[in-house]
């Protein structure tokens, strides 16, 4: 890594010298290619553009992630001197504008919005959901990005949610963290995998569950937990997270801490905490470790990546699932849990 940063240091201390004695008169500059025209937006106003969309009679729709969607009259013109007109007021966080026989459809962060002016104002009177099966909730986190109707006719929503990953612990590996280069050069490449080694997938879909009885049926996954809602974290002295989610009138902690070895051969473990406060005495909430055939030793549940001990609650083996009831006592339970991999 110095060397790296010694060479880069040195071409850039070199490189305006470099162009400047053998190519300053010949570099190209931006209008070489294409123009750009400032256009004087809303006076006034704070625009915080998230979507620009072309309407008929060359006007254009202009949304801000404020919740405003303006329209323009003429931006076309070689020196613009735009008339703006405030066409709806008061969504949440616009994020695409779309036009299409005669409505302009607008992706916030609750639902897809389609509106009309029907009364010739200028303003929007109509509108109408078109989807919202994703749900809000009060995370600031949280975004839905629409896309233009495509030959189709529809419109892609990317949602953006904190209850996607099913507030849970999704995989677990030791040594390198990531590779975050590609983040530099690019964007929406989707989930960035681990860079360690031996990574161990846990189970996906709820973490956590209301049961019937200890041998029903695990509730299968879904895009976006509504059981559990995330509630933040806060950091301690050593930077390490405490995740912060409720389910009803539970609330729950959730410390995982990583414990690296003595022995450069032999990675470490991770030890985590699981705290569960609420009102009244819940008998029937379980908590699922791992998916998968284990052999048990003693206190220890093994197979040939993973191995997992419990304290608080006693595990047992059901339907390929290591699973754990979440006793409370006096309103309080609390799951102390070991990951180490297997040797």
């Amino acid at each position: 890594m110095k060397t790296f940063i010694t060479l880069l240091t040195f071409f850039y201390a070199v490189a305006p010298q470099l162009f400047a004695d053998d190519h300053s008169e010949s570099l190209p500059v931006e209008s070489d290619y294409y123009p750009i025209t400032t256009i004087s937006l809303p006076e006034g106003e704070v625009i915080e553009v998230s979507g620009i969309e072309i309407l008929p009679g060359n006007k254009v729709a202009v949304a801000s992630r404020r919740g405003d969607i303006f329209v323009g009259e003429g931006v076309w013109e070689d020196e613009p001197s735009p008339t703006w007109t405030l066409y709806a007021r008061g969504l949440h966080e616009t994020l695409g504008l779309s036009w299409r026989d005669g409505w302009l459809y607008a992706t916030q962060r609750p639902e897809v919005t389609r509106m009309k002016d029907r009364d010739g104002d200028g303003r929007a009177d109509v509108f109408e959901t078109v989807a919202d099966d994703w749900g809000i909730n009060g995370n600031y986190h949280e975004y839905a990005f629409g896309t233009r109707h495509d030959k189709n006719g529809d419109i892609w929503v990317i949602l953006c949610l904190t209850g996607s990953g099913g507030m849970r612990l999704a995989m677990i590996w030791h040594g390198d963290f990531i590779d975050g280069a590609r983040h530099w050069i690019a964007r929406g490449q989707g989930f960035q995998p681990p860079a360690g080694n031996d990574v161990i997938r846990l189970p996906e879909g709820l973490a956590i569950a209301e049961l019937k009885t200890r041998d029903s049926i695990w509730p299968e996954s879904e895009y976006r937990t509504k059981e559990l809602e995330f509630d933040g974290y806060v950091l301690d002295k050593l930077q390490r997270p405490t995740f912060k989610y409720s389910r009803d009138e539970i609330s729950i902690s959730d410390k995982p801490v990583p414990v690296s070895s003595s022995f450069d051969e032999k990675p470490g473990v991770i030890n985590r905490t699981l705290k569960f406060v609420g009102k009244g005495n819940s008998q029937n909430l379980y908590f699922r470790l791992a998916q998968g055939n284990f052999d048990k030793d003693k206190d220890t549940f093994s197979n040939s990546e993973l191995s997992l001990s419990v304290e608080g609650g006693e595990v047992f083996a059901e339907k390929g699932e290591l699973r754990v009831p979440i006793e409370f006592n006096e309103g309080k339970s609390e799951l102390k849990i070991t990951y180490s991999w297997a040797e």
